[in-house]
């Protein structure tokens, strides 16, 4: 087998050498490409942040790259964004493509925030105090003062943002 270059691996070559598991996102190789690599062994490595990678002839792809390529039989052309927040989750139904702005607002609430809820947080400045909204780095008029109040808000401005970012229908395979 011709061995591909890391910009046109093509979906006929990654499935002569993989299979795939839309049920469970798993690869497995189909053929040795090498003395590291067996058939019917499990492909890939974990990476950082717990993405799954797989090293195919050389190059090192993520695997939900790979899974759009195997299924889709293209490249995404956009970011591939894990709908449930897990990175190790390579699951078909789990992808959709999505711009970076909308992959973010899909990440996890960083772990260092003050309050429980992604987008809110504890505001104190010249005697004035509550919880402060902000939503893709601008923030929302008005001082909460519960918690739960600000994170309504939230979700309000988040079910706006989503009403425009349907889950992607692909031509050959329809809804995800």
């Amino acid at each position: 087998m011709k061995k591909p270059r890391l910009d046109d691996l093509s979906a006929e070559f990654l499935r002569q050498v993989l299979s795939y598991s839309p049920e469970n996102g798993l690869f497995i190789w189909r053929v040795s490409l090498g003395y590291r690599v067996r058939p019917g062994a499990s492909a890939g490595f974990y990476c950082s942040k717990g993405y799954h990678s797989i090293q195919i002839s050389g190059s090192t792809y993520r695997a939900h790259r790979l899974a759009w390529l195997y299924v889709y039989g293209v490249w995404p052309t956009l970011d591939i964004d894990h709908i449930n927040g897990d990175p190790s989750d390579n699951r078909i139904a789990n992808l959709r493509e999505a711009t970076p702005q909308q992959n973010i607002m899909n990440s996890k609430r960083a772990s260092n925030k003050k309050s429980k809820y992604r987008g809110v947080r504890w505001y104190s400045y010249k005697g004035i105090e509550g919880w402060r909204v902000s939503f893709m780095g601008q923030h929302i008029r008005g001082i909460f003062s519960t918690e739960e109040d600000a994170h309504d808000i939230y979700l309000a401005r988040l079910r706006e943002f989503n009403a425009k970012f349907p889950t992607p229908v692909h031509p050959a395979h329809g809804a995800l």
